[in-house]
């Protein structure tokens, strides 16, 4: 990772007019990264999809961390502990690659609105399609 961010520095700097582009892939980039490391420690667990489900079906969950279990005494039973491992896999398993498919289109979006004239990192304006 460290060199892919070296270089979008650097090409940042160069082509300062540029930079946006350089700077929504590196994020595209951030978001397969951090896919593909969820798969190593899924993978280190078990193999295959329907071993890490048997796996984590035995696990009792443990209770959120913190803000999470502070959000519970708040939310009710929005925020509560999952009742079995394989939920709380499943909780994770969705939220890791639901990150990717949605950065992946955010970026797209953010390249298509920065080629129109219509993206603007520095204002929250609704005439601009900064969004996150």
């Amino acid at each position: 990772m460290v060199p892919i961010y070296a270089t979008v520095s650097f090409l940042s700097y160069a082509f300062y007019w540029h930079a946006i582009y350089f700077e929504v892939v590196r994020d595209c980039y951030e978001a397969f990264a951090i896919a593909s490391f969820f798969a190593l420690l899924c993978h280190y667990i078990a193999p295959d999809l329907h071993s890490q489900k048997d796996y984590f079906r035995r696990i009792k969950p443990r209770p959120w961390v913190w803000p999470l279990n502070w959000l519970a005494k708040c939310c009710g039973n929005l925020w509560r502990i999952p009742r079995s491992g394989l939920t709380w896999f499943n909780i994770i398993y969705f939220g890791v690659f639901q990150y990717c498919f949605v950065r992946v289109f955010m970026t797209v979006v953010a390249v298509i609105t920065e080629a129109a004239g219509r993206y603007c990192l520095a204002s929250l304006h609704p005439a601009f399609a900064h969004i996150w």
